[in-house]
């Protein structure tokens, strides 16, 4: 009846999920001829090819189909595996599946190696075989598994955890009275493929005009806003990286990266923590808190309250385990061991919180049995001592530094497996010369000012983006003391021999440092004989000002912000972004300065920040007098295909005739 169920404790619509990038973005492929039978050209399959050329390399993408009943089932999965209907990507690879499929399951000999497949027969199906099909089904993802489309009678809905499909035709009745709700088919394509990659992935429901207005409003209470677009249309979003044997020189391109071995081990087990140290700790840097007077009923809940600095939310609860100070023992020591990441909490530390809140926290020894402390655990203050001193003592024995070690020669960039990433005006996948990929994947317009800079400077033999499943991570620890990763932007090989490890930084925040410390022991390691690598850590507002000809002016440029970084790893003190203010306002002001010559008052609210990042291009390549101005305008070209599309939609609209058949003889 549209109520949620009284179980739930926290409804996460799907807009807010698409917005964090936890699932796949949804998008409306429409078209007219859905309603036309026998046709080769079916819009479903064409959206299917597009994105199956998009991903092959790396994925095998999956159409799902929905259908109403067996029969319906039968017949499209017959169709799409028949000759000469002009599916040649589906022939031989549909899986049919619901309960009323008549056939067996066989194992047969393929390539070496048993598979199972499916066999239609007159028998009716045995439920072992039934099974075995729902098997077939969830391994679809596999490399191993032949299928590329699954058509479905709704058996498709619990426990199917397929990530790659990617789109999806509904070919059922949608309306409020047949309950099945367009989330429902949204969700069985939702599951991001590249979860690690943090790039934008879609997935497109191919449908009717007509039944636009219900998802619009099915999906707008779920907080989403979906984009919808002709079916033939392709929503390009993400290309494939690979190393390009074909049009380039790869092995003298080629950069090699060294193993080393990581500076931070975590343990999940805590041992040898005694009360004593305990005792010590917390007398050396705190005061005893007041036992305070008792108080009833009900809390102010602040999701703050214990190993979080912001307020995520305020409400009004019972206090629970809170509401006993023998039982706020155990809760403390499941909050702490959450937050340290550590699998047995209870054992080791029940018995030490109770003994520290009994005999150290407050001004005099308690008993936690007496009731005469129960008001006080779920104050700010008391939370806030049990963390401050219990945090550090388990991180110290939880969390080991070791000196970093060479392991071995190193691994070649030419041996990275092809991979998927985002492509779109913001982020673009721009071309370079001296790089061994076919693209180069840019997070921003700063990123591919260097890529173009790398091309440019006279001392670059190669570079690359550290990008894709295979990318170099650094580990560092942060200041809470839990390990992280950390991704540098970009590789650099010199025409001397020596690498780079290059860091391209807008905005700092206080990870920089430590990020800049780690990699600075990186390249002190990786360092071997002939081979050396240095870090280049490269400030915005030092890449905008630089007129720089070849990387080893940009570098001397950029060292004095180096040091300052690693003296703020040392000391925790960060430096005032002076820079980074001053390079923003220059930037504005230079993108004022260009609209005013050339007459335009002020960018449309679309077109601002593509116009900036060509401006600043265009500047900086400019100041460097670099031989080609091209990579300036990329940033340009979608908008101006946008505009384009619309002219010849304003001119071609009216006078295109409304009948099919006409349709295509106007065309013709």
């Amino acid at each position: 009846n549209g109520e949620l169920f009284r179980h739930i404790i926290c409804d996460f619509p799907l807009g807010e999920a698409v917005d964090a990038g936890i699932v796949k973005v949804p998008v409306l492929g429409e078209s007219e001829e859905l309603v036309v039978h026998g046709d080769s050209k079916m819009p479903a399959h064409q959206r299917y090819a597009k994105t199956y050329r998009e991903l092959s390399n790396v994925r095998k993408p999956i159409l799902f189909v929905m259908t109403e009943d067996a029969k319906s089932a039968n017949e499209i999965a017959d169709y799409l595996n028949s000759d000469g209907k002009g599916f040649p990507l589906l022939k031989g690879r549909v899986l049919n599946i619901h309960t009323r499929l008549k056939g067996r399951i066989k194992k047969v000999v393929r390539g070496g190696r048993e598979v199972k497949e499916f066999i239609e027969s007159e028998a009716g199906m045995k439920p072992e075989d039934l099974q075995a099909l729902r098997e077939m089904s969830r391994e679809l993802d596999r490399k191993d598994s032949k299928f590329r489309c699954v058509v479905s009678v709704l058996m498709l809905r619990e426990g199917w955890d397929v990530r790659n499909v990617t789109t999806i035709v509904p070919l059922r009745p949608y309306s409020a009275q047949s309950g099945i709700l367009p989330e429902q088919t949204l969700g069985r394509g939702l599951r991001l493929m590249f979860p690690q990659e943090n790039m934008l992935e879609t997935v497109t429901v191919v449908h009717h005009p007509a039944f636009r207005r219900l998802y619009e409003e099915e999906l707008a209470q779920e907080g989403l806003d979906i984009a919808t677009q002709p079916v033939r249309k392709v929503l390009k979003q993400s290309v494939t990286i690979f190393v390009d044997h074909k049009r380039k020189p790869v092995e003298d391109l080629e950069i090699e990266v060294p193993l080393v071995s990581d500076a931070v081990e975590t343990t999940a087990e805590l041992e040898g923590l005694t009360f004593e140290e305990v005792r010590s700790y917390f007398r050396e840097r705190f005061r005893p808190l007041p036992v305070g007077k008792k108080r009833e009923g009900k809390i102010e809940y602040r999701e703050r309250h214990l190993f979080t600095d912001g307020v995520v939310a305020r409400m009004e609860l019972d206090a629970g385990l809170l509401s006993s100070a023998w039982s706020a023992a155990g809760y403390f020591a499941q909050m702490l061991g959450r937050a340290c990441r550590i699998s047995n909490p209870h054992q080791v530390l029940t018995p030490l919180l109770e003994e520290f809140i009994s005999k150290v926290l407050f001004e005099r020894e308690v008993d936690l049995y007496s009731g005469e402390v129960d008001h006080r655990m779920r104050d700010a203050d008391v939370m806030e001592h049990v963390r401050a001193t219990f945090t550090p003592l388990i991180l110290a024995r939880t969390v080991h530094k070791h000196e970093r070690r060479r392991l071995s020669r190193g691994v070649r960039l030419s041996t990275w497996k092809p991979y998927q990433a985002t492509s779109t005006a913001k982020r673009p996948a721009v071309k370079a010369e001296r790089t061994m990929f076919n693209l180069v994947p840019c997070a921003n317009e700063f990123e591919q000012a260097f890529a173009g800079f790398c091309d440019f400077a006279g001392d670059v033999a190669a570079f690359a983006k550290n990008a894709g499943p295979q990318k170099l991570m650094v580990d560092y620890l942060k200041p809470d003391g839990h390990r992280a990763l950390y991704v540098p932007d970009f590789m650099v090989r010199l025409t001397n021999g020596q690498y780079l490890l290059c860091e391209l930084k807008g905005k700092t925040d206080e990870l920089v440092p430590l990020k800049a410390q780690a990699a600075v022991e990186w390249c002190r390691t990786s360092s071997r004989g002939k081979v050396k690598w240095r870090y280049l850590y490269v400030p915005y507002h030092l890449f905008q000002q630089s007129a720089a000809g070849t990387m080893a002016e940009l570098a001397r440029a950029c060292e004095p912000s180096l040091r300052g970084l690693l003296e703020d790893a040392k000391t925790g003190q960060q430096q005032l972004p002076v820079g980074e203010a001053v390079a923003e306002k220059e930037a504005e002001e230079l993108l004022a300065r260009v609209l005013e010559e050339a007459g335009i008052g002020g960018p449309p609210a679309s077109m601002a920040d593509v116009m900036r990042q060509a401006v600043t291009l265009l500047d900086h390549a400019v100041k460097s007098n670099m031989a080609t101005f091209a990579h300036a305008f990329q940033p340009l070209l979608q908008p101006l295909d946008e505009y384009a599309l619309r002219i010849l939609e304003r001119r071609l609209r009216p006078r295109i005739p409304a009948g099919a058949g006409d349709r295509d003889d106007y065309f013709s």
